[in-house]
């Protein structure tokens, strides 16, 4: 019974040496890559991490073929550098360590052999080896752990700084200077003044009023401040809530490139939008509803990104694709937004529901109107709804006497 128990006794140390001793080759292998990335930053990070390994493998005289895509040169060169290390080799020397105390719980002349050559590689002697206590082997083991970690981050920052160098290959960096300053606020006052006329034009398009017999420029850009606003907040947040989502996308792809991998990518998040989006239109339609135009918004949004993305020949013809997709991306959304916006506002103004927030006192003459809905105005007119005919008015601002505020209790 005793000898069963000492048996499992020193399986169980045997297996504890050997998970010891793996730990501790792949602290150094971490080690030698973090190193190699920051030698040979120009390749790509695949490269550096079998050169690593096949330098990790020369330093513990262990036996492996080189990689054919590996320069031989580079192994031998990186070699020397990183063999006078003080930490390599007094971690290589604890590697050799662990395995003659690995070694020394088998007997026979065979594992006496190999526990006598891994001492002469560690520089130790069997009266070292059995000095090492159990106390010993688990603090290497903890400080092999802790330091891995310690190796991982730095290794996380050299692939992220390897990613963003070759990212910025792709995409070149803004160069923010008074040019570009003019150039977007120029942009933002033409997107103002074409947003202002798409907005009035699908409102009032619902009551049969052409908006060119009514409106002046400058009435166009006072409806998109008044109304675009909001709609253009909400646009730039959702607009780069996608564009950090497809910056995580390019940046896994561009991680694959690095090392040579194709990662199953699954992207969750359009799917479930697109669904629930599709399944809510379907549920108003079956409860006899009106359909929420948002959900058409969201629906055309990302199925017309989903295509534009797709579509690889476009990039041949245009340089900076991704500032186009961007901006284009931005305007369709800008302008799916202002629609449904419109049409909404529409749509609440039909309702019965709906009541003016401003009470109108009409010059002599227009009282036949006194009973309509202020519904909008502009620098010339004021537009009613008349709720008997659905008909809406044009008076001039001349007929108005006083506006009041309607308090929120009447």
């Amino acid at each position: 019974m005793p000898s069963i128990i000492q048996n499992i006794t020193l399986r169980l140390r045997q297996r504890r040496l050997f998970h010891i001793a793996r730990a501790q080759h792949e602290l150094i292998l971490w080690r030698v890559y973090s190193l190699s990335a920051k030698s040979f930053h120009e390749k790509k990070l695949v490269y550096c991490y079998r050169l690593a390994f096949t330098v990790t493998a020369k330093l513990l005289d262990l036996e492996i073929e080189c990689a054919e895509d590996i320069n031989e040169d580079d192994v031998n060169s990186f070699y020397e550098s990183v063999r006078h290390d003080n930490w390599i080799i007094e971690n290589v020397s604890k590697y050799h360590l662990i395995h003659a105390k690995y070694y020394s719980t088998f007997s026979g002349e065979f594992f006496e052999k190999l526990m006598d050559e891994a001492l002469s590689k560690a520089g130790y002697t069997e009266r070292d080896v059995k000095a090492i206590h159990i106390s010993d082997l688990k603090r290497i083991y903890k400080e092999a752990k802790k330091k891995k970690r310690s190796f991982t981050k730095q290794v996380k920052t050299l692939n992220f700084e390897k990613i963003n160098d070759e990212k910025l290959k792709v995409v070149k960096p803004l160069n923010v200077d008074a040019t570009l300053i003019i150039f977007v606020l120029s942009c933002f006052s033409s997107l103002f003044l074409m947003g202002g006329f798409f907005y009035t034009n699908l409102f009032f398009n619902q009551f049969n009023i052409s908006v060119s017999d009514f409106f002046t420029l400058s009435d166009y850009i006072t409806a998109s401040l008044e109304s675009l606003v909001e709609i253009l907040i909400w646009c730039l947040i959702g607009f780069a809530s996608f564009l950090w989502g497809l910056d995580d996308r390019f940046s896994e792809t561009l991680h694959d490139e690095q090392f040579e991998i194709e990662t199953k990518k699954r992207d969750y998040f359009t799917p479930i939008v697109l669904i629930n989006a599709i399944l809510g239109i379907a549920i108003t339609l079956y409860l006899g509803l009106k359909v929420p135009k948002i959900l058409i918004v969201i629906i055309v949004f990302f199925a017309g990104l989903q295509v534009l993305i797709r579509i690889k020949s476009i990039e041949i013809y245009i340089n900076n694709y991704g500032y186009t997709l961007a901006i284009i991306g931005f305007l369709f959304l800008f302008m799916l937004y202002t629609w449904s916006t419109a049409l909404d506002l529409a749509d609440e103004v039909k309702s019965e529901e709906y009541i003016s927030p401003y009470i109108l006192h009409l010059s002599d003459g227009y009282e036949q109107h006194s009973d309509q809905e202020f519904i909008y105005s502009n620098s010339n007119f004021v537009f009613l709804l008349n709720r008997d005919s659905n008909e809406v008015h044009a008076l001039p601002r001349s007929s108005i006497k006083s506006i009041v505020a309607r308090q929120t209790s009447e």
